[in-house]
């Protein structure tokens, strides 16, 4: 609970809201590349782990 309550406040500072309406393509961009990146290494981690059984 706390943590919402830390990241609602985080989002609501000036700064970072005006960072992202000036990034907000980038930010996505690359939070969805990560998105990507870390389904790719889930794959790839349970593929070797059916390879060695």
């Amino acid at each position: 609970m706390l943590g919402y309550v830390a990241t609602l406040f985080w989002a609501g500072l000036p700064l970072v809201r005006r960072f992202f309406l000036t990034h907000g393509v980038i930010v996505t961009r690359v939070i969805g590349v990560t998105f990507v990146l870390f389904g790719a290494k889930s794959l790839i981690d349970a593929g070797r782990s059916f390879q060695a059984r």
